[in-house]
């Protein structure tokens, strides 16, 4: 009896003793603060089943003071879970959010929290406005060699031959960001678009007067993000437009010659979004789908996203995507994004990005971008930088690059004509204010 108790026994004894030998290796090196060798020897211990609260919150402070707080996250959440009631593991939770750029959760986490515990930490529940946001910026084309060629060719020409460029344009936006509650936010805002463009028309080598309308472009935008689980974000957004414009037609008379007509036109353009994204480790993946109307004709829009955080918080950060995209009645099309964003100085970032394949009638960023622009558009390139220059306080700066497609009709006789195209730099530059309250 006295073997057979031994023998039933030992493996409770071995588990003891190895229970034991992980809590104090595994407290020693939270001491020493030796914390690579604390995350090896506390993540094997959690998979052997030592898995206790303090066992959870030395691993995950490990990766915390590593400032990899993606990596923390699953820890102080399983802590959590372990003792409900620990402030410290709740904080750190919070500050792991917070850091890792998980902000939607951080908020849960922060509503959560007793008015005694807010005031211990320094934080408040954030207003019913949660910010407001103004951007403005100017846009010019490159066209200046463009028109100089066109113009040359013009002058060989004993038709017809006609040829639009796309001017200056003026950008202006305001908008803000509302919490319904602390897993509900919506963003509202409105925007104003002034672009200027010149028609240039010959006829049997007789220059038109050139026709220099201006397009005024009025925008809606909107978006509601809702956080119904942690980790899990779904956004439907919505983005409308009115355009006035003027247009020259041309026809031939007998008695006449060549007579225009100018129309004032107006356009409603409308779009909306449906995002849901998902939080895993260092990663988090976006699903995405639009159907927008523009102009009358049907389009839709769908892609997948993929973030990476290689080192767990703001310091480094890439966005890849595959989109597809059908516009009216052309074919589906692929475009391919790719963004690097960095932090340069403690309180600036920078963001790159690439963007390749036909963006006409393109979004992105949660439908906030709308390209239903009137030329094709082959390639695309940014540069952001974001300054917090305060508590409260963050500047931005974008400059964007444009390779737009401008076409160039020409009859050859009265009946037989040709489209000749050419590629053009069309150069935007963004300036954004954001007070946070």
């Amino acid at each position: 009896m006295l073997l057979l108790s031994a023998v039933l026994l030992f493996p409770l004894v071995v588990a003891g003793q190895q229970k034991q030998n992980a809590d104090s290796l595994t407290y020693s090196l939270y001491q020493q603060q030796q914390w690579d060798e604390l995350i090896r020897v506390g993540t094997s211990a959690i998979r052997q089943g030592v898995d206790h609260f303090y066992m959870q919150m030395r691993v995950g402070i490990a990766w915390y003071e590593k400032q990899n707080y993606r990596r923390a996250i699953p820890f102080f959440r399983q802590a959590r879970q372990l003792n409900p009631i620990d402030e410290a593991a709740t904080e750190y939770l919070y500050y792991s959010f917070l850091l890792s750029g998980r902000i939607a959760d951080a908020r849960v986490i922060l509503s959560q929290l007793t008015p005694a515990h807010r005031q211990k930490l320094g934080v408040e529940v954030p207003s019913v406005i949660d910010q407001i946001y103004i951007e403005a910026g100017p846009g010019f084309s490159g066209a200046a060699d463009l028109k100089q060629q066109n113009k040359n060719r013009q002058q060989t020409d004993t038709i017809y031959n006609q040829a639009w460029y796309y001017d200056d344009l003026q950008y202006y936006h305001a908008g803000i960001n509302i919490n319904v509650l602390p897993q509900l936010q919506t963003y509202q805002g409105v925007s104003l678009i002034a672009a200027d463009a010149t028609q240039t028309v010959n006829y049997q080598q007789k220059p038109e007067a050139d026709f220099q309308p201006q397009a005024i472009q009025q925008e809606y935008y909107g978006n509601v993000q809702y956080t119904f689980f942690p980790g899990w974000k779904l956004t439907p957004a919505w983005h409308l437009t009115h355009t006035r414009y003027d247009v020259r037609n041309f026809r031939y008379d007998d008695t006449l010659g060549l007579v225009s007509d100018t129309l004032s036109m107006t356009r409603s353009d409308n779009l909306f979004w449906l995002g849901i994204s998902k939080e895993i480790g260092i990663f988090s993946a976006e699903l995405i789908g639009t159907m927008a109307s523009f102009d009358g004709n049907d389009a839709w829009q769908a892609g997948f996203f993929a973030n990476a955080y290689p080192l767990g918080n703001l310091k480094l950060y890439t966005r890849t995507g595959i989109i597809t995209l059908r516009n009216g009645q052309e074919a589906d099309h692929l475009i391919f994004h790719q963004s690097v964003g960095t932090r340069v100085l403690p309180s600036l970032w920078l963001d790159v990005s690439a963007t390749i394949g036909n963006l006409r009638g393109y979004t992105e960023q949660n439908a906030f971008v709308l390209f239903n622009i009137p030329e094709d558009t082959r390639f695309k390139t940014e540069a952001l930088l974001t300054w917090a220059a305060g508590k409260h306080l963050e500047l931005s700066l974008r400059y964007r690059l444009m390779r737009r497609t401008s076409s160039y009709l020409t009859y050859i006789n009265n009946e037989d004509f040709i489209v000749l195209e050419k590629d053009y730099n069309f150069n935007t530059f963004i300036g954004g204010i954001k007070w946070q309250f």
